[in-house]
């Protein structure tokens, strides 16, 4: 009777753990893409004023912005499969 009370009661324990381990992998998920996102749009305010002064068009303002977001699509299936293997759960 002690046996199986005590294996219930490592069986709740890991349950609490994964449960714990899960939020904690979101929260670090949801922060570094929080900060991902701000590092990426600190310099847009300041850059087209710099960029004006090395002769530099709207339009070409507007393709270098652009890349960002281009480059975070490529990119996309391979921050997937750096996570995959993770496999929290």
């Amino acid at each position: 009777m002690d046996s199986s009370n005590t294996a219930n009661a490592l069986k709740n324990t890991d349950e609490k753990i994964a449960g714990q381990s899960n939020i904690l992998f979101l929260l670090t998920l949801l922060l570094v893409n929080l900060f991902g996102y701000a590092a990426n749009s600190f310099p847009f305010p300041f850059f087209s004023t710099i960029a004006t002064k090395h002769a530099l068009g709207e339009s070409q303002v507007g393709f270098i912005f652009a890349s960002f977001d281009f480059a975070k699509l490529l990119l996309a299936p391979l921050s997937f499969n750096m996570v995959s293997p993770i496999n929290v759960a």
